[in-house]
């Protein structure tokens, strides 16, 4: 079994139902089009308008915590807009239908669906906020943290993880009290943006495919019979340049040359049409061996 978080992998080895399998960790990849971008670094922001993000493929789901966020805000806008003419806007980019009533701070809502317009719309915010009080390992904070964006997390799942390792500031699940401090704090501060080069190495899509065969090559002895499942990604540059990646993983490694099964399964590539509904599974077909 491969698993996108660390934490996801020490949950699995406490399950029965996985009780006796292999399980490994391997990250998702960032698309391409992150790799390309020229993120300059920003220091202090330089508006008095603060846009505060909040990602999901759904925006009404009760585990992304979008409440907990709503509530923060609603702690500190009228304080800073009065006292220290610093207007608040919560930015939410997925689907669903969202109604806020409070008069304190403007929110707007979009919905992307391509990677250049997610870009764009990251590049815009001064901060994203991911208040889950259930999650995995959300693709969101790593596109973020490509861009440098600031990111804010609650201490849940696999985000405990990517925040401590690649940069952010975690609070406690459900706290929007903790989560309205800091962020207060960096409305008045600044949020600052720094370039995270060892981010965009790690989820690259020549590190993910290297690291994907390095697992064949431990568990499986004939890597020539095995057949792999190219992962379900969501709005993926699925161009011939990625796929040479993977086909061309290992350079003049023998074991690249060997993999004559490989099988890109075009019925299975199940494309979405939202960025943030990108898939947690990696599924390895086996065939033949014996």
């Amino acid at each position: 079994l491969l698993s996108p978080s660390k934490w996801l992998v020490s949950e699995l080895l406490k399950s029965p139902l996985t009780k006796g399998c292999h399980i490994e960790y391997l990250s998702n990849p960032l698309s391409q089009e992150f790799l390309k971008r020229d993120h300059k670094e920003k220091s202090i922001f330089e508006k008095i308008r603060v846009r505060i993000g909040f990602i999901a493929a759904d925006l009404l789901s009760p585990y992304k915590g979008l409440e907990v966020l709503i509530k923060s805000i609603e702690m500190i806008a009228k304080s800073l807009k009065e006292q220290n003419k610093i207007e608040l806007e919560l930015v939410l980019i997925g689907r669903g239908k969202i109604q806020i009533s409070s008069r304190m701070f403007e929110f707007t809502q979009h919905i992307v669906s391509n990677e250049q317009t997610l870009i764009q719309k990251l590049e815009e915010l001064d901060v994203l906020v991911v208040p889950s009080h259930q999650d995995n390992a959300p693709n969101v904070i790593v596109e973020a943290l490509a861009v440098s964006l600031p990111v804010i997390g609650s201490s849940v799942g696999g985000i405990t993880e990517m925040i401590r390792k690649y940069g952010g500031t975690l609070f406690a699940d459900n706290d929007h009290k903790q989560l309205a401090k800091i962020l207060i704090e960096g409305c008045l501060n600044g949020f600052t943006r720094i370039k995270n080069d060892q981010i965009l190495y790690d989820f690259s899509p020549k590190k993910f495919t290297h690291d994907y065969s390095e697992l064949t090559k431990r568990y499986f002895k004939k890597p020539n019979s095995i057949k792999f499942l190219i992962p379900k990604l969501s709005n993926y540059s699925l161009n011939n340049e990625w796929i040479n990646t993977v086909l061309t993983s290992g350079g003049t490694d023998s074991f690249s040359n060997s993999i004559i099964n490989l099988e890109i399964n075009s019925e299975n590539l199940n494309i979405c049409d939202s960025f943030s509904e990108i898939s947690n599974e990696l599924a390895l077909s086996i065939g033949g061996l014996t």
